[in-house]
């Protein structure tokens, strides 16, 4: 998922339009060696070239998950599922200046954004998703300069009138390709 968001302070100056991918992860050398590490993955297919082969570690923040498997060199159970919100080691028994592949997807599960540069959040005031999923700006909570957004979707009944309420869009969902657009006020 991808994030538009505009950040202004209570006296409605405009503070600054931040945009970017916040559900990456970070690769981090264990016992073997990434010369470039930390290495933040972005989501999608990301080869990781390694210098010295040993254990590594894939750490995804919540709304997020990644799968490591073998490129060039082998991992060890690949692929190996690393969950967000959690660190995973995976050992590379391969040789150097081979590789292997990182893939992160974005997981329809509770995100967590922080907006740099307010210290503290005082209210949402715009939020979307696009998609055709549903994100109101009151179910936003907010702790800090953090938000954390749940994406939901509607489900219609083909046999009421009524259709039924927003629901949580599960798990398993790829939203990769979805764009969040927050407007938040703060100091």
């Amino acid at each position: 998922m991808s994030y538009d968001i505009i950040g202004l302070f209570e006296d409605q100056s405009k503070l600054a339009q931040l945009t970017g991918v916040p559900l990456g992860g970070i690769l981090s050398n264990g016992t073997g060696v990434v010369a470039a590490a930390p290495v933040t993955l972005a989501l999608g297919a990301n080869t990781i070239t390694v210098a010295t082969p040993g254990t590594f570690i894939v750490t995804m923040p919540s709304g997020s998950s990644a799968s490591v498997t073998t490129g060039t060199g082998t991992i060890v159970g690949s692929p190996v599922a690393c969950p967000g919100g959690a660190s995973t080691t995976v050992t590379f028994t391969g040789v150097a200046t081979q590789n292997f592949t990182v893939t992160v997807t974005c997981n329809a599960t509770s995100s967590v954004i922080e907006i740099p540069g307010i210290r503290t959040i005082t209210a949402v005031i715009g939020a979307s998703l696009s998609g055709g999923y549903k994100l109101d700006p009151a179910a936003v909570t907010v702790a800090g300069n953090k938000v954390t957004i749940q994406p939901q979707y509607y489900a219609y009944k083909t046999d009421s009138a009524a259709d039924n309420v927003a629901i949580n869009v599960p798990t398993t969902v790829d939203l990769s390709a979805v764009l969040c657009n927050l407007t938040v006020i703060g100091y």
